[in-house]
């Protein structure tokens, strides 16, 4: 018999097939696709509370681009684009702004520099402009002053 200062309590065990610590874009993105599939039980834990300005992705301004000199990357990319926009349909929320990017550098770099990057963009099918320092100092005058070997 229970003591009258005793509360008992009873709590339901509950179960997951998988649980996620950490609910920033990676961890976020995992739970929301293995719990769409169907049949699994999601939990996804955050150490901190909706919309904190701890993680990586926040701030004013962050990139998300296909402009990477690895095809991979490029091709990675792409698919991730059209799950940003499966997603922003489902929730009816638009979560990224589009924009162009330039990418500018020395135009006889090596590896790793602004060539592979559009090589690697091309490759892919990825729709981008190439033009000189001196086209780019001309189309941005307030913005630019670029090297003429850019």
């Amino acid at each position: 018999m229970q003591a009258e200062h005793e509360i008992s309590v009873r709590t339901a065990m509950v179960l997951y097939d998988v649980i996620v610590v950490g609910a920033g874009v990676e961890g976020s993105s995992t739970a929301y696709h293995v719990a769409s599939k169907g049949g699994k039980r999601v939990l996804l834990l955050e150490q901190f509370s909706a919309l904190h300005t701890r993680g990586s992705s926040h701030g004013c301004s962050r990139i998300t681009r296909k402009a990477y000199d690895q095809p991979y990357y490029v091709r990675m990319m792409q698919e991730a684009f059209k799950l940003w926009e499966e997603i922003e349909k489902k929730s009816g929320t638009e979560l990224y702004t589009r924009t162009g990017i330039l990418v500018f550098g020395p135009s006889g770099d090596q590896d790793g520099g602004v060539n592979s990057v559009e090589s690697s963009m091309a490759r892919e099918g990825i729709e981008h402009e190439v033009f000189s320092g001196s086209e780019a100092n001309r189309r941005y005058p307030d913005q630019l002053t670029l090297p003429r070997d850019y």
